[in-house]
């Protein structure tokens, strides 16, 4: 491997398990544990560029990044999945004292650099972490008839680029995913159970066109929330770019009425995107949701873990006529439940002007 600067090939880090009895996060979704970094942290300034392997036995792998308070330069983290270095995406780190990559898989090759702008940059890898879904089946209304996005029709396909896998983490070291849509080139709807506790660390990875396990997403961050409901379990954060290359989701104020046939995109278990519509219908209208009120209709669209936050589509129009938040009634009964679209829209800003502006 050669490089302009001077690289440092690193020992492979030797990700061969979990640390012994310390389990990091766990809810009955998933779970994720800390991973050895063989050679200890890893740093990269200005004069050097740092390449290295990772293997792990986890399913899927994430490094924590830090930087300097004092730290306002940039650096370019490279992130090669495959041993041909052939399937690479390159991010801009900002200057952010602390944050997670989004998922990766369990191997792969990092490459470090920090951008030469006169300025300082720096950045360390300290730790690493493997996140372990638990793979059992909540929210699966009858037959699962999932399928993977990226082998449906045209028509789903396109309105799948608008919907992206939301990785979060806290302080607490804990990590989950959920599924958030585009509703204008820099704002991205979710839902605010997400957002768990309020600890999570800045900034929240977002990726688009994880389509398979292969393919490399493009990634965004959340940076800041613009709306929160917690009665309508809704959430509305500002990107820190525009996704001008796709067309965000359009919402309605229309309700369907039960047999209405719809489409859920979305992101079950954190995995590559997939789609629900046979057998995918409204089921009941005007039902309660978190509080007693009649906020929500059921559906019998198959969803998991890590669905929250999926936009219900409907068929025939392709609009947007409601948000995903429920697999399961309190008594764990598999139950999917989704907030009328019009009660959102009732609560959103007339201006938005984080909304991003997208040159045609």
């Amino acid at each position: 491997m050669t490089s302009a600067a001077v690289v440092v090939i690193l020992g492979a880090l030797a990700l061969p398990g979990i640390l012994s009895g310390q389990l990091f996060f766990s809810d009955g979704k998933s779970r994720e544990v800390p991973l050895a970094l063989d050679s200890g942290p890893i740093s990269v300034s200005s004069e050097n560029s740092h390449e290295y392997d990772w293997s792990s036995n986890a399913e899927l792998v994430r490094f924590h990044v830090r930087r300097q308070p004092q730290d306002i330069g940039v650096v370019e983290l490279e992130v090669c999945i495959d041993a041909g270095l052939t399937n690479c995406s390159v991010a801009l780190v900002p200057p952010i004292i602390d944050l997670w990559t989004g998922p990766l898989p369990s191997k792969g090759r990092l490459r470090l650099k920090a951008l030469p702008d006169g300025q300082i940059s720096r950045m360390t890898i300290d730790r690493a972490a493997g996140l372990l879904p638990i793979l059992h089946p909540q929210g699966i209304v009858g037959a699962d008839y999932r399928m993977w996005v990226k082998d449906d029709s045209d028509r789903v396909i396109e309105l799948g680029r608008a919907v992206a896998r939301i990785y979060f983490s806290d302080s607490l070291d804990r990590a989950w995913t959920c599924t958030g849509f585009l509703v204008f080139p820099k704002v991205l709807m979710t839902n605010a159970h997400c957002l768990h506790d309020g600890t999570e660390m800045s900034p929240p990875v977002v990726e688009f066109d994880y389509d398979s396990e292969d393919r490399v997403p493009i990634s965004r961050h959340l940076t800041r929330c613009i709306v929160k409901d917690d009665r309508l379990d809704v959430a509305i954060f500002q990107l820190d770019a525009e996704m001008c290359d796709r067309s965000p989701l359009k919402l309605t104020s229309d309700r369907l009425s039960p047999g209405s046939p719809m489409v859920l995109i979305e992101h079950p278990d954190g995995e590559p995107k997939q789609v629900s519509k046979m057998q995918c219908h409204v089921t009941r209208s005007g039902v309660p949701g978190v509080t007693e009120d009649l906020t929500d209709f059921e559906h019998s669209c198959a969803s998991k873990p890590g669905s929250s936050g999926s936009p219900m589509i409907d068929f025939d129009s392709g609009f947007v006529v409601g948000l995903h938040h429920f697999g399961e009634d309190k008594s764990g009964k598999a139950l999917n439940q989704a907030v009328y679209m019009d009660l959102i829209i009732g609560i959103m800003p007339k201006q938005l002007p984080e909304k991003g502006e997208c040159r045609k």
